[in-house]
C-alpha cells in the first residue's frame, strides 16, 4: 500500500552500498532502514482506520431524541460532512381509534330478514315478486316485481339521460332477470342519490322467457340469457337498455342460432375489436 517507500529503500540501500565497502555496515544500515520502513506501514494503516471510523459517513449513527428529531453519533452533522442524513419516519397522521370497527367480515352477528350478516352491514326488503314496490313517497309503482328475479347489475344513470339525471342526480338502476315460464323479461328498478327507491318498469317482456344469467356490457347496456327448461322451446340474448328507453326485444348474434344459454361474459383486451 506504499509503493514509494520500497522505492526509496531501494534508492538507499544503492547509495550507501556505493559508499562503504564494509559489508556488516551496509547490513545493519539495510536492517534499519526496512524496520523504519515496515513501522511507517503499520502507523499508516492504523491511522486510515481510526479516520475511516470516525469520519465516514456510513457509519454515522443516527438516534431518535426525545422531541421526534434525530441527534448524529459519530459523523458529525449532515452539514460537517456533506452528507444527507436519513430523517426518522415521521408520526402517524391519524391516531388509531378506541371505536369498535364498523365492518368485520366474517364475523356473522346480525341476524335480520331472514338473512345472517358480518358485524357491521344491514339488510332490507326492497321488492317482493309478483307484488307492488312502495316508493320512497309511500305510493305503490304501477306494475308488479317480477317473478323469480334471476341475474341482475346496477347501472349509474348517464348525463346523457338528461330528463332522469336532473331528477335523480347520483341515482342508478338494479336490472335483474325474470326466470319464469309464463313472466319472463327482464325489470330494473330505480333509485336517488341517497338510495331510495322511486320508481319500477319492465324494460323487457312480451316474447322471452325463462330469463337465466346474463351480464353488463362495456357500453352499459343489459344482455339477458334465455335457457329454457323445455325442449319445445328455443332461447336467444337479448340486449336490453336498464332504463327503458328502448323495451323493444333486440336479439344479439350471440346464440343467434339458438338454445338455452345460462350467462354472458365479455373479453375487453383488444379494445379495438
Amino acid at each position: 500500500s506504499r509503493p514509494w517507500l520500497g522505492k526509496l529503500c531501494y534508492c538507499l540501500g544503492n547509495s550507501l552500498h556505493e559508499k562503504t565497502k564494509n559489508k556488516k555496515k551496509f547490513r545493519i544500515l539495510v536492517m534499519i532502514v526496512a524496520f523504519v520502513s515496515v513501522l511507517l506501514i503499520l502507523v499508516g494503516v492504523v491511522g486510515a482506520a481510526v479516520s475511516k471510523r470516525n469520519g465516514d459517513p456510513s457509519n454515522a449513527a443516527t438516534a431518535a431524541s426525545g422531541d421526534g428529531g434525530a441527534s448524529q453519533v459519530g459523523g458529525g452533522s449532515g452539514s460537517d460532512s456533506g452528507t444527507a442524513r436519513e430523517q426518522p419516519t415521521a408520526a402517524p397522521t391519524i391516531s388509531p381509534t378506541s371505536e369498535p370497527a364498523p365492518y368485520i367480515p366474517g364475523d356473522l352477528t346480525v341476524s335480520k330478514e331472514g338473512v345472517l350478516l358480518s358485524t357491521g352491514l344491514d339488510v332490507r326488503i326492497i321488492a317482493t315478486s309478483l307484488e307492488r314496490i312502495r316508493l320512497a313517497d309511500g305510493t305503490l309503482t304501477a306494475d308488479k316485481f317480477h317473478n323469480r328475479p334471476d341475474a341482475g347489475a346496477t347501472f349509474a344513470i348517464p348525463r346523457d339521460y338528461v330528463e332522469l339525471y336532473d331528477k335523480y342526480p347520483g341515482g342508478y338502476v338494479y336490472t335483474s332477470n325474470a326466470e319464469s315460464s309464463w313472466d319472463g323479461g327482464v325489470g330494473s328498478i330505480f333509485f336517488d342519490g341517497d338510495h331510495n327507491v322511486v320508481d319500477y318498469k319492465r324494460v323487457l317482456s312480451g316474447a322471452t322467457e325463462w330469463n337465466c344469467g346474463g351480464g353488463k356490457t362495456p357500453w352499459q347496456t343489459w344482455i339477458s340469457c334465455e335457457e329454457p327448461m323445455s325442449y319445445n322451446r328455443t332461447g336467444f340474448i337479448y340486449e336490453v337498455d336498464p332504463f327503458g328507453r328502448d323495451t323493444t326485444p333486440r336479439r344479439t348474434v350471440l346464440g343467434e342460432g339458438g338454445g338455452a344459454y345460462e350467462s354472458f361474459a365479455y373479453d375487453v383486451r383488444d379494445r379495438s375489436n
